[in-house]
């Protein structure tokens, strides 16, 4: 097998970000939810089981008052790394756009090479770990985040060879949940 995948035009990039994105922010996004919902529920029992007493101020509630503290902290925290994430998507797109030179991905049996105008490399299956489709994306991870996954649009091939392409993935590699 060996396919080779010529970009020419990365106007699709953006959004391949923005899913990738998407992806990496499900899992924190979901676990801040969790610390400001126990928050919630820890100055609630505070209140309720405090009102007597005609102070605020107890240890169920400062902890539920930090819990939510911390969550807004971390959401601010991911929305501030996204912006500077697609930020450096968009420069990295006008920069590409200033080179007539296409990026280049080719897979086989035994590797993957990329070349674009600033980087080259080589990575051998074996450094894969996981891989995902999801949205018309085949993301190839060689770690658990998306930031840095290999990604290629279902459109950039044809059905065969995408077809071929996903089966040879799917025996050599997990799928990420």
């Amino acid at each position: 097998m060996e396919i080779n995948i010529k970009r020419d035009n990365n106007n699709y990039l953006l959004e391949q970000s923005r899913i990738k994105w998407e992806l990496f922010a499900r899992k924190n996004v979901r676990i801040f939810s969790v610390y400001a919902l126990v928050g919630i529920f820890c100055i609630g029992f505070g209140v309720f089981t405090h009102r007597r007493v005609g102070t605020f101020w107890h240890f169920s509630t400062c902890v539920g008052l930090s819990l939510i503290l911390l969550s807004s902290f971390y959401f601010y925290h991911l929305i501030r790394n996204r912006v500077k994430f697609i930020s450096r998507t968009k420069d990295h797109i006008a920069a590409f756009e200033k080179q007539k030179n296409p990026a280049e991905i080719t897979l086989n049996d035994s590797r993957i090479t990329y070349r674009d105008i600033e980087s080259y490399w080589e990575l051998k299956w074996t450094s894969f770990s996981q891989y995902k489709l999801y949205k018309n994306y085949l993301f190839l991870m060689t770690d658990d985040s998306f930031p840095g996954a290999i990604s290629i649009r279902k459109n950039e091939l044809s059905q065969k060879e995408f077809a071929i392409l996903y089966k040879f993935i799917a025996t050599k590699l997990l799928e990420k949940e």
